[in-house]
């Protein structure tokens, strides 16, 4: 009997985007932190596959799973530019102006402009890099030195270590500003949606952002910010904005997740779950009078929705929900016994 040689059928038929890890800053405004590594991320094609994380949040036990079955491709730091460190501390520039006596009005603008597109290198900054490095080392990432491997997530416009977002849409793309996205309640939708560099002024109160975080790209909170943008216009953080599809990781049954907290940790775990769930969303705070329909009214999709917390204990997170499901706004005709679908 003779023998058939062995064929390989090639799987390089078409590219996909790297996954990224992102390690942001903590420091004491972790959510702007965290926003500004979004908006960064938001310009990087496949964006819609990563996560962002704090700094100080990789190590909580919650995510020591989670983040071995992202199989992310990259551990990469977030390094702000004096720019965006200048937005989160106003100051920071003027100090360092203050202390390089520049006479001459000409030499110290072109001082400035060189400064705000620097790497801020800040004891804060230090800290997230070291521990991307340890998270790298841990997941085993990029451990062949013949691959190439992304080093950090830089946000100077002249940074090409990545492909931008931009040059593979097929449509406008929109996010929330990133000036408006200074509370957790902001965060939770900012980060189904992404991040955009455009400046608005404007008042969203808690309410409607865990509402919007709820309904994720569904929401019309994001055309009320780009009212102009057109039918056609895409959240940056959508699969369809970078010609992506969503991969689902394992043949699991389609499971969607409420994550409870306003900690970064609890961020950083509903970051995680939203690659691994079909539907994730992250309600920080005690907003228990939320509870709508497209929380609970699920039945014919999926399971009963699960509630989880990386910082409130199971009697907390049973609180939570009890509180959601007794107070929700949407009740069809109440049986001799309701069945809850929070779990």
């Amino acid at each position: 009997m003779s023998e058939q040689p062995l064929t390989f059928l090639p799987l390089s038929y078409a590219a996909r985007p790297p996954r990224l890890v992102v390690v942001a800053p903590q420091g004491d405004d972790w959510v702007r932190w965290a926003a500004a590594a979004l908006a960064r991320l938001s310009k990087v094609w496949g964006c819609s596959g990563s996560v962002v994380l704090p700094a100080e949040a990789i190590e909580h036990p919650a995510l020591q799973r989670c983040l071995t079955r992202l199989q992310s491709d990259h551990v990469v730091p977030y390094v702000p530019s004096w720019d965006t460190a200048d937005e989160i501390t106003p100051g920071l520039i003027e100090g360092l102006l203050a202390r390089h006596v520049i006479p001459d009005e000409a030499a110290r603008e072109e001082f400035e402009r060189s400064v705000r597109k620097e790497s801020w290198n800040a004891p804060v900054v230090a800290e997230a890099e070291a521990a991307a490095t340890a998270l790298r080392s841990r997941l085993a990432v990029n451990q062949r030195e013949d691959f190439l491997h992304v080093h950090h997530l830089f946000d100077a416009d002249d940074d090409h270590s990545l492909t931008p977002l931009a040059s593979v849409a097929t449509a406008p793309l929109i996010g929330v500003p990133k000036s408006l996205v200074t509370t957790a309640a902001s965060l939770a939708y900012a980060m189904h949606v992404g991040v955009q560099e455009t400046l608005l002024e404007g008042l969203v109160e808690s309410r409607q952002w865990l509402e919007a975080a709820a309904r994720r790209d569904e929401s019309p909170l994001l055309g009320d910010f780009h009212p102009a943008a057109g039918p056609d216009a895409l959240a940056m953080m959508s699969h369809q904005a970078g010609l992506c599809v969503q991969v689902r990781r394992g043949y699991q049954p389609a499971q969607a997740t409420m994550v409870l907290g306003d900690r970064p940790e609890d961020f950083a775990l509903a970051q995680v779950l939203r690659q691994l769930h079909d539907s994730v969303v992250w309600l920080p705070g005690d907003e228990v009078s939320l509870a709508s329909f497209w929380l609970f009214d699920r039945g014919h999709r999926m399971e009963k929705l699960k509630a989880t917390s990386a910082s409130l204990t199971p009697d907390e997170v049973q609180e939570r929900i009890d509180g959601l499901w007794d107070r929700r706004g949407y009740r069809m005709i109440e049986p001799a016994e309701e069945e809850r679908q929070v779990l």
